[in-house]
């Protein structure tokens, strides 16, 4: 299985990494974690030497602000699959546009180097799809990615679609009823994630996510709702990883 959506990079992890690293990989679970900063997105470089593991390396809108251009440094690095966490998140700034028009540039900026150095993106959006639509279908034409825990509604998953996105899915399917939106969309423009350590599916009773224990539940879910089995949730959403992500020039 592969967690296209982690963050053993952060310290939530800092006490046990190793472990958890060592679990996902006798669990045969590969792994790309995600950055939030420059910070994390080097430390997700780093977990890139393990056997199994990826990088993404971006900036998350709610984070600190910091130069995009220090990114520049860390794309050409080895195991860095993808740019990202980046996107729009209105969830506390709903009311403040000069905060939006921030995230809006920054969001296009990492849009100008996925295209540079041809990587596909890891898109975050939360309580902001009205504007991520607009910015998809005006500006970033022709850059892959994925919606990372999409949490829209059946039309904005259809757009996206239509766009040529992957969805990505994690915890959040047990928390938010996104059941007509997972029927509805193909497997094959499905990704698995956990989005450790948070996004705990209910088995874990709200304690921190990790991948070797929060990725199956989601794929176990996804495979109930759309009556198949858990077995071909796992091949063709592993397979849309290694096409979007092209992991086999990493293995």
């Amino acid at each position: 299985m592969i967690d296209t959506h982690a963050h053993l990079n952060l310290e939530d992890f800092d006490q046990d990494r190793l472990k958890i690293i060592s679990l996902c990989q006798q669990s045969g679970i590969k792994v790309i974690n995600v950055g939030i900063d420059y910070q994390s997105s080097q430390r997700a470089i780093d977990l890139a030497q393990e056997k199994g593991f990826y990088a993404s390396v971006g900036l998350h809108p709610n984070s600190t602000p910091e130069d995009p251009a220090s990114l520049i440094t860390l794309l050409d690095q080895p195991g860095v699959v993808a740019v990202g966490e980046t996107g729009l998140d209105f969830y506390r700034q709903s009311n403040d546009p000069a905060e939006k028009i921030r995230q809006q540039d920054l969001l296009l900026i990492h849009a100008q180097l996925a295209h540079r150095f041809q990587r596909p993106m890891i898109i975050h959006c939360r309580q902001a799809y009205p504007e991520l639509l607009v910015l998809l279908r005006r500006e970033l034409s022709g850059v892959p990615g994925v919606i990372h825990s999409f949490s829209g509604s059946l039309d904005e998953a259809r757009i996206l679609l239509n766009l040529g996105y992957y969805l990505g899915f994690n915890g959040l399917i047990f928390k938010q009823n996104l059941d007509e939106v997972i029927r509805s969309t193909p497997l094959e423009r499905m990704l698995m994630e956990t989005d450790s350590p948070f996004l705990s599916p209910p088995s874990l009773d709200q304690n921190r996510n990790a991948p070797h224990l929060g990725l199956r539940p989601v794929v176990e879910k996804i495979a109930f709702i759309k009556q198949i089995s858990a077995a071909e949730v796992i091949d063709l959403t592993d397979k849309n990883a290694y096409d979007l992500f092209q992991l086999e020039k990493y293995d």
